[in-house]
């Protein structure tokens, strides 16, 4: 489904056809507390006539401004699940635009020498036997430069998250995870460092919290009657997101 994705992704950017649109901004000063907003109308911010965006802003300058509404949702993000075969490709072509053989190529030749595990999995999990070689891995890791920033990780071990370990969820083979035989990936050529280095970053990952944040979404009303959006995000714990 991943490679399907990609493709129809592909043929719907080359299919695209831009069509110029406008929108209305205001910056806000509300009880000592400046913040920018974006017109909308049911939920539609973008307008396809200049001379309405251009009306809409000119009834706007100067008009009294009121806060209709302030909501704030709180949301954890967990780590991502390790890597499988699909989404290793699907990251690796989001990242660095590689296609899904390219990247199966460079992941095979890292397994041929020995620093990652086979390539060809479907499952994003490991055995307890797996994660029980986990802080081992990361300790060797810590010493290299790339990741003295995030090594030691918060969580020592993963032993039982069942979000990574199940070994009912184990198929022929577990997830990409780099091996106990750890490289500095400076050693490694340019395209098989940046795969290495994703699948080691998604295994620290797995050893961090949640990241949390806040959304939050003002609706303001000008003139009491055009309403203007602003949104924000603040965070509140990195976590993994480091």
């Amino acid at each position: 489904p991943t490679l399907a994705l990609i493709v129809k992704r592909e043929k719907e950017i080359e299919n695209f056809k831009s069509e110029p649109f406008w929108e209305v901004f205001a910056t806000f000063n509300i009880e000592g507390k400046k913040y920018d907003g974006k017109w909308e109308n049911d939920n539609e911010s973008r307008l396809k006539d200049p001379d309405m965006a251009n009306k809409i802003a000119a009834f706007c300058q100067g008009k009294p401004a009121v806060v209709k509404e302030m909501k704030t949702e709180r949301k954890e993000f967990q780590p991502p699940l390790l890597f499988n075969l699909s989404s290793l490709q699907a990251t690796a072509n989001k990242a660095f635009k590689f296609s899904p053989k390219k990247t199966l190529d460079i992941t095979q030749a890292l397994y041929q020498k020995g620093i990652v595990s086979y390539p060809r999995s479907d499952s994003n999990y490991v055995t307890q036997g797996e994660a029980a070689t986990f802080p081992d891995i990361l300790q060797k890791l810590s010493q290299f430069d790339e990741y003295k920033g995030l090594l030691p990780a918060p969580v020592e071990s993963i032993m039982n998250n069942k979000r990574y370990v199940n070994e009912k969820k184990v198929t022929d083979h577990y997830a990409i995870i780099p091996t106990e035989q750890v490289t500095n990936p400076s050693r490694l050529s340019g395209d098989e460092k940046k795969i290495y280095d994703m699948i080691v970053r998604r295994l620290i990952a797995a050893h961090y919290e949640v990241a949390i944040f806040d959304y939050t979404t003002i609706i303001t009303l000008v003139d009491e009657r055009a309403e203007f959006i602003s949104k924000g995000k603040q965070q509140i714990q990195e976590g993994w997101r480091k």
